[in-house]
């Protein structure tokens, strides 16, 4: 799976933005459902964000690509990272 999930997995993963307005329940129930997926996140290489408020005051990591165990399997060669190429920056 590659998308944007518009959630992050840790809340350090977001910048610029007050710990009251982390939904904690949000993270959990994404790592929840990665887990329970039995899904791998691979590692993204370049860009710490990938997502930007225009004005830059705020930036998370949003955009992911999940494995299965399966797909590591068929694809050894594709290795455990991803690159993150320009980033759109996108308004609320």
């Amino acid at each position: 799976m590659v998308g944007d999930f518009n959630v992050v997995r840790h809340s350090n993963k977001r910048q610029g933005v007050g710990h009251a307005r982390v939904n904690r329940s949000k993270i959990k129930g994404f790592n929840n459902f990665i887990d329970s997926n039995q899904l791998l996140d691979l590692l993204a290489m370049g860009r710490k964000y990938t997502w930007y408020r225009p004005n830059d005051t705020t930036k998370s990591r949003l955009d992911r690509v999940l494995v299965s165990d399966n797909w590591v399997e068929t694809w050894p060669g594709l290795g455990n990272t991803f690159k993150i190429g320009k980033c759109l920056t996108i308004a609320p």
